[in-house]
């Protein structure tokens, strides 16, 4: 998907606006089969990759400055910077149901890895700077060169559909995930100063998510008669 998008100030030029697209690439399995009239076996996974790219125009120079005019707001020749976003998620979803009577029982395993890069850069490095056409300074663009972050969440469940009677459902379960996520080292850009600097990456602790229940009565489908406890 390729399109043309404004960025920056409220007004533009042709040549001042970001040459987008976007290469969407998305897989995903999925596996369901009894092993008798009690056990279920149910697994799926899924592979998503992306990349948005906001680079300069066709007709704009690689080394072009970018015109910003304060008064009217308004970019000419080029965008002072162009970006681009991959994007990348994997899940992994395994359950084992055993049905038993008035007992719905499930056993199972899900697992998600996330990530975003994000790269920037210029053309010059420079913007210049006018007030109703007249020049009045030049800025220094400092900007990150590459900044990746990732974000891993595994967990497991249990739970029960208990019904009984016939006017009252159980929906008990018990479930423990892990959410944990760390930022690669950030190197600065070509036009950045200093040049090409490298700053450190960094780690967050996992943080757990405890259990939760739910108690129905009447249809369990229902989200209305619903009440988390």
């Amino acid at each position: 998907m390729i399109g043309h998008r404004a960025g920056g100030g409220t007004f533009a030029d042709s040549a001042a606006r970001n040459y987008n697209y976007k290469c969407p690439d998305v897989h995903q399995v999925k596996f369901s089969s009894p092993i008798n009239n009690q056990f279920l076996v149910d697994m799926s996974a899924s592979r998503f990759r992306a990349d948005d790219w906001f680079g300069r125009e066709p007709e704009v120079a690689a080394d072009a400055i970018s015109h910003f005019d304060a008064v009217t707001n308004t970019y000419t020749v080029a965008l002072p910077t162009c970006a681009t976003t991959p994007c990348r998620g994997d899940v992994f979803n395994a359950s084992m149901s055993y049905f038993s009577g008035r007992h719905n029982l499930k056993f199972g395993y899900q697992y998600m890895k996330a990530g975003q890069k994000n790269t920037n850069w210029s053309t010059s490095g420079m913007r210049a700077v006018f007030r109703n056409g007249v020049q009045d300074s030049d800025q220094h663009l400092q900007h990150a060169g590459r900044v990746r972050g990732i974000r891993s969440r595994p967990g497991v469940l249990h739970q029960d559909k208990w019904t009984p009677t016939s006017r009252l459902t159980l929906n008990l379960g018990l479930r423990l995930d892990t959410n944990y996520g760390w930022q690669t080292a950030t190197c600065r850009g070509d036009h950045a100063v200093p040049s090409g600097a490298v700053l450190a990456g960094e780690q967050r602790r996992p943080r757990f998510q405890g259990p939760g229940a739910a108690l129905f009565r009447g249809d369990a489908t229902s989200q209305e008669t619903a009440r988390r406890l």
